[in-house]
């Protein structure tokens, strides 16, 4: 089977806030002509066994990765890609730590959205997201869906983004605790989509 000849190193999945299963992200990148793919979800690593497994199968190389926030202005992701198998050294009480804080900062979202007249709960926000991590892309989704905005963008630009009403930002931890944290496991911190930083 011939290799593809692209790269993507920022690929989300069900298990954090894409859309697709780590399954389905796989060959959805063989079909796209990727020869790697980086499975980096929000807080969580639960889509990395299954995103190898598929990747076995379909000829493409998986590399196991993770994307967490820390305390930065404006707002900064962190990336840690985690060669061979040293993802399995990310310590589970500092994921469970980073989804925690996202679960607290999810409630006061849809309290305040509750406040705005707009009838959404954390029930609403399980059905729709698939994983165990849920995101502002997912109440986006859900305002969405019941006819509150008419698109995603529309749903972070009037509610969900920095400044907006219903914005609260999570516990993070500082930008060298998390370089700090995905080196000590074995992994290569990189700052994700730097240009919306204005490095």
């Amino acid at each position: 089977m011939q290799m593809g000849k692209y790269i993507d190193l920022h690929v989300h999945t069900t298990a954090s806030d894409g859309t697709l299963s780590p399954s389905e992200v796989v060959n959805r990148a063989r079909m796209m002509d990727l020869a790697v793919i980086a499975v980096t979800d929000h807080d969580t690593m639960a889509g990395i066994p299954e995103a190898l497994h598929e990747a076995g199968k379909v000829g493409i190389k998986v590399l196991p990765g993770i994307e967490i926030s820390v305390e930065h202005e404006p707002e900064m992701h962190i990336l840690g890609y985690f060669p061979g198998n040293s993802y399995l050294n990310m310590q589970e009480s500092l994921l469970k730590k980073l989804r925690d804080a996202r679960t607290r900062r999810n409630i006061k979202v849809i309290n305040k959205l509750n406040e705005l007249g707009f009838d959404i709960s954390m029930e609403d926000l399980e059905k729709e997201a698939s994983g165990e991590i849920i995101g502002r892309p997912h109440i986006a989704s859900v305002l969405m869906k019941k006819g509150y905005v008419g698109s995603i963008r529309e749903a972070f630009d009037r509610f969900l983004s920095v400044g907006a009403p219903a914005y609260f930002s999570k516990a993070k931890l500082t930008p060298e605790e998390g370089i700090r944290e995905i080196i000590n496991a074995g992994g290569i911190p990189v700052v994700a989509h730097p240009l919306l930083l204005g490095f």
